[in-house]
């Protein structure tokens, strides 16, 4: 047991390494996206869906950018430099990596990772829990998490969009982002888009 933890630990610190670096990069690359949003904005955050289109052909939102010329569409962090080049192609769509501070990617990212309480660690089920944070952590996911909330504080400290839209799916950044929203009066809608069997 002792050896697959170690195993997981090393896994995690490359794999959110190697994410802080991607993202150090694309804070960069798209550092001159901000230019296009203007303040006070409705605006769609979506994830880098390979069916989505840089026309504003959304898989998660379908057509709605053709039918309401003032959405503007911002693309998470989570699909890779290429495919947020792919989508930011047009002046209605920014990645969110615009608005990371580069130093923030190389300082903060590295060691973000799940750490429960120390209540939830000595409960009955800590067992389960020591699982899932040893599972967890040795994948890039959190430096990911971390990543998304520092660039939406900064967006919306910056842009100050009137409205957010997004496919609600539980992350920890969802909730975040309800918080800094509600503390700046910013409105926010996130729809449930899974689907459940019976």
């Amino acid at each position: 047991m002792a050896a697959v933890e170690i195993k997981l630990r090393l896994r995690g610190l490359l794999a959110r390494t190697r994410f802080a670096v991607s993202a150090f990069v694309a804070a960069l690359a798209f550092r001159d996206q901000r230019r296009r949003f203007s303040n006070d904005k409705p605006c769609l955050l979506v994830y880098g869906h390979p069916r989505s289109h840089v026309n504003g052909a959304d898989a998660y939102f379908g057509p709605i950018m053709s039918r309401f010329s003032s959405l503007f569409r911002v693309i998470s962090v989570d699909g890779g430099i290429r495919q947020a080049r792919r989508l930011t192609a047009s002046g209605r769509n920014a990645s969110l990596h615009a608005w990371g501070n580069p130093w923030e990617a190389l300082t903060k990212l590295v060691g973000a990772k799940w750490r429960p309480s120390h209540i939830v660690k000595t409960s009955r089920q800590s067992w389960l829990v020591k699982r899932s944070v040893a599972l967890e952590g040795g994948t890039g996911h959190g430096a990911m998490a971390r990543w998304t909330e520092l660039c939406l504080a900064r967006w919306f400290q910056t842009c100050r969009p009137s409205q957010v839209i997004w496919p609600w799916e539980n992350h920890s950044w969802e909730r975040e982002l309800v918080r800094d929203a509600n503390a700046l009066g910013i409105k926010t809608v996130g729809y449930q888009h899974a689907t459940f069997g019976t």
